[in-house]
């Protein structure tokens, strides 16, 4: 199969990027020897990267702007809220800026961060911390190569699992490779996600 020149859904794509605020702050980047490998069009990466990415050609570099409901979403009042101590296994050992787990209606989890101890509970935030905030992003292509047919099927259920709030499968993140495809996907620490 001939290379793609150009990124587009199915491909591999291997790159060096930051994310910055508008302060200028950056918020993530790739490291000088880790670049950031991600599988185009399967929501690996914050929508507003994708689109951003979408079509540029290897060595292309590229700065834009990317709105807040394209990075992590516009922050949502209704996701700050107030749970008692009894919701909390050891409520002691809780402390501000936590992260937990939860499950949600329908089996959907999502994660709630500690934001405020009270006397007799928590005041918890379910938004993303980077909510509501724009973001700069500065990408240079590196590589590109296509997927093969397992690693898109892999792909596909990983997406829809993102859709629906569930977990990817557990081999998302060590997806097979071919002889001639760098190694090292990311983990899912470190990939640019979408918030559940």
């Amino acid at each position: 199969m001939e290379r793609s020149k150009h990124v587009q859904t199915g491909m591999w794509v291997q790159l060096d990027y930051s994310l910055c605020n508008e302060e200028g702050e950056c918020i993530e980047a790739s490291e000088v020897d880790e670049p950031l490998i991600y599988l185009h069009g399967f929501c690996q990466v914050i929508d507003g990267l994708e689109k951003g990415i979408g079509g540029m050609s290897i060595g292309q570099t590229k700065r834009w702007a990317i709105p807040a409901q394209e990075a992590f979403g516009e922050y949502d009042a209704d996701g700050s809220f107030i749970l008692g101590q009894e919701e909390f296994p050891d409520p002691a050992s809780v402390q501000v800026d936590d992260e937990f787990e939860m499950e949600g209606a329908e089996g959907i989890t999502f994660v709630m961060r500690i934001i405020e101890r009270l006397e007799d509970g928590f005041v918890v935030d379910t938004n993303h911390p980077l909510a509501g905030i724009s973001l700069h992003a500065n990408v240079k292509v590196l590589d590109l190569w296509p997927a093969t047919s397992e690693e898109i099927r892999i792909a596909e259920n990983a997406r829809s699992s993102f859709a629906t709030g569930q977990q990817p499968p557990s081999d998302f993140f060590s997806v097979p490779r071919d002889s001639n495809a760098p190694t090292g996907l990311l983990s899912p620490a470190q990939l640019v996600r979408k918030p559940s």
